[in-house]
């Protein structure tokens, strides 16, 4: 039985910038109530993650305790972008929070590996 209304989602590990490609970095986040504190929900939620133009990320995520993560399994273009979970019926947006991705280097401007001489 709920009786409060859900408000949002709050970042509890991981950046707010990565590069453009990384697969690596995991994002947490908990889910807020109305009164501020971690609501204690389980299940499978819809996790968007999108800005002005598309979204570029909607797929389940399983929430333990109030608590969720996700990485970018793809190269995601630069920009800035919002996160809203989707469970039991309810949005829980995040307030200010966004995720900034930086444009990557270009491979054929990156440092070599080698710094031997090629021949």
């Amino acid at each position: 039985m709920m009786n409060d209304i859900m408000t949002s989602i709050k970042q509890v590990d991981g950046g707010s910038v990565i590069k453009s490609g990384d697969t690596a970095s995991v994002f947490e986040f908990e889910i807020l109530g109305d009164d501020g504190l971690k609501k204690d929900l389980s299940g499978t939620g819809k996790l968007a993650v999108f800005n002005a133009k598309k979204v570029i990320l909607y797929e389940d995520v399983s929430v333990e305790s109030g608590r969720f993560s996700f990485r970018f399994k793809d190269v995601v273009d630069p920009g800035r972008y919002k996160l809203e979970l989707k469970l039991d019926g309810f949005i829980f947006p995040t307030d200010n929070f966004e995720i900034r991705v930086r444009p990557s280097f270009n491979p054929a401007n990156s440092v070599p590996e080698s710094t031997e001489d090629p021949k």
